[in-house]
């Protein structure tokens, strides 16, 4: 406003032309200073809001790829240049559009500024052009850079978000191929059921459910606290048991109870629970008194 009282009482010749551009120069700058200023922070802070505070001089660091013809062309089809792109001409389309919504109402007035004087001419173009395109400008690249921003979000968090076989890869590579780790179990198991079945032609005896599980023992005196289990097992694996002993001359007594507490609670290799002592105790003795044999497998004398 003080720049147009100024037009206002001024005789327009060169030399004040140019003291009225200078002060109107100034009173954009001054107007449109703090709208630049709060872009700018409001930028930086964007960018340090999503990834922190960053300085990086790869921008500006001298890159002789950069001067490559090929590799320019070939960056020309890139999807992020393609993009760019785009929102160029969105920018340069939304900016016509912007300026012709300010100027239609006004466009009917263009031919009669011919005749009108400098100062009534100037107060016209900056009050009833300029500012409402500065304006709508104005609004049109604050909408554009939410939606700039929105967009470089989920390019950026598509970026870093893998895919099924991505995901697939990296398990592999933490935890090993799925196969080849069910391949390895599978193998373990099997050559801990030959260790397991190695064992049975020296236990004392075998208890059984019958048909479901089979407990193996062993007891040695003066070597063991208490009987041991070396093997167990259920359904197939207790027949295979079953046969085992069977072909060594093992015992194998039914007693469905006492064969279903040793299943569940020992793993081979582990000394029975105190509660199955008397138990197992009686089921020894009674093996012992029918093969003649003492605990451990020795023969007893004069048997």
């Amino acid at each position: 406003a003080d720049v147009i009282r100024l037009g206002a009482g001024l005789e327009l010749t060169r030399d004040t032309a140019v003291t009225l551009a200078l002060r109107v120069f100034r009173a954009l700058l001054s107007g449109l200073a703090p709208v630049f200023l709060a872009a700018l922070v409001g930028g930086i802070a964007g960018n340090v809001a999503q990834v922190g505070f960053l300085v990086s001089f790869k921008a500006i660091t001298p890159n002789p790829d950069r001067l490559n013809p090929f590799t320019g062309f070939k960056n020309l089809f890139q999807w992020s240049k393609v993009v760019d792109l785009g929102k160029n001409l969105l920018k340069v389309v939304a900016v016509g559009w912007a300026a012709y919504l300010a100027l239609k109402g006004h466009l009917w007035e263009f031919p009669s500024l011919a005749g009108l004087p400098p100062n009534t001419l100037l107060e016209f173009l900056l009050l009833r052009v300029a500012f409402p395109i500065l304006k709508n400008v104005l609004l049109v690249y604050v909408a554009i850079a939410i939606l700039d921003y929105a967009f470089q979000r989920w390019e950026f968090e598509k970026k870093i978000r893998m895919t099924k076989q991505e995901i697939k890869d990296e398990y592999k590579e933490t935890e090993g191929d799925p196969l080849i780790r069910s391949r390895i179990r599978s193998l373990q198991r099997e050559m801990a059921r030959r260790r397991m079945m190695a064992e049975v032609p020296r236990s004392d005896v075998v208890i059984t459910n019958p048909t479901h599980f089979a407990v193996a023992l062993r007891y040695v005196p003066g070597e063991m606290d208490a009987p041991e289990v070396t093997a167990k097992g259920a359904d197939k694996v207790a027949e295979k048991i079953l046969e085992v002993a069977r072909e060594h001359g093992v015992p194998v007594v039914e007693d469905p109870p006492v064969a279903r507490a040793l299943y569940r609670q020992t793993e081979p290799g582990d000394r029975i629970p105190v509660d199955l002592f008397q138990a197992v105790a009686e089921i020894l003795a009674h093996v012992y008194r029918l093969t003649g044999k003492l605990p451990g497998g020795e023969e007893r004398p004069g048997g």
